[in-house]
């Protein structure tokens, strides 16, 4: 079975290779990242792609070009996949209508892995898709992904191409008891998520974000959540956190129009 990683180069994908190749009966090793992190990798890769680009939803899918077996997994480079992940994951993929099945990825954060995992159970989505669905640690049918196309978006990739799969008419399954370890901590989760809001430029999503961190900060609902408790601050952070990265691509952008910007910025 091929595998595809794409990755900026975060310093823990030598582990979470060395962890898959241990699970994983790993036909092909199919890495998509900057060209810098190759040389130290070059004995456990079979295909490695070159690319720089702030775009992780185009490095899946140049990933994808080149898989050449009837599924896939696609592993974040961050991610260390549970011991049962490729047995339940083969076993729930083999239904002919469902076209990708993952597990849950728990952070070794401690306060949003409790929240993330409490949100879901309660039935959370984003833009429309029930959570989780992601590219972190799942197993696809190849032909059903090119044929619905991976999408080409710097973020909030994994939840479009959930959504393209179901309204061809397949399922996405999620086992949260099968639990892999996603090596990102509380103040990873907000960096990662300001980048998302970077990236993305979702103008409606910050509305929505915004409208959400207000009430968090209203004196009425701030008595109901117990002011100072570890979880009401933390969805604090994680609301601001989003806005600044929304503020930051926004200011981006007007200094990118300012004369002479790309000659200061080429010195």
């Amino acid at each position: 079975m091929d595998v595809v990683i794409a990755t900026r180069g975060e310093p823990f994908l030598p582990l979470a290779i060395s962890r898959l190749k241990r699970i994983i009966p790993v036909g092909r090793l199919i890495l998509v990242g900057p060209k810098g992190i190759f040389p130290r990798l070059e004995s456990q890769v079979d295909v490695f792609v070159g690319f720089d680009e702030p775009n992780v939803g185009k490095a899946r899918g140049i990933g994808l070009k080149h898989v050449e077996t009837e599924s896939y997994a696609s592993i974040d480079s961050d991610v260390l996949i549970s011991q049962n992940w490729y047995k339940w994951c083969r076993k729930a993929l083999k239904p002919e209508k469902v076209a990708a099945a993952q597990g849950f990825e728990k952070n070794i954060s401690g306060i949003y892995s409790s929240l993330a995992e409490k949100w879901i159970r309660q039935g959370a989505s984003f833009k429309g898709v029930r959570l989780p669905a992601g590219l972190g640690n799942t197993l696809l049918k190849t032909d059903v992904v090119r044929d619905v196309g991976m999408p080409v978006t710097a973020a909030f990739e994994d939840l479009e191409l959930a959504r393209r799969i179901r309204q061809a008419g397949y399922l996405w399954v999620c086992n949260l008891n099968l639990v892999s370890t996603h090596l990102k901590n509380d103040v990873d989760v907000w960096k990662h998520w300001a980048r998302w809001a970077f990236l993305a430029g979702d103008g409606e999503m910050t509305k929505i974000q915004l409208k959400i961190l207000l009430y968090d900060l209203s004196p009425l609902h701030a008595r109901e959540k117990h002011t100072l408790s570890q979880e009401h601050m933390f969805d604090i952070a994680f609301r601001i956190s989003y806005i600044l990265g929304r503020i930051h691509s926004k200011l981006e952008v007007c200094t990118r129009r300012l004369p002479g910007f790309k000659n200061v910025r080429s010195k």
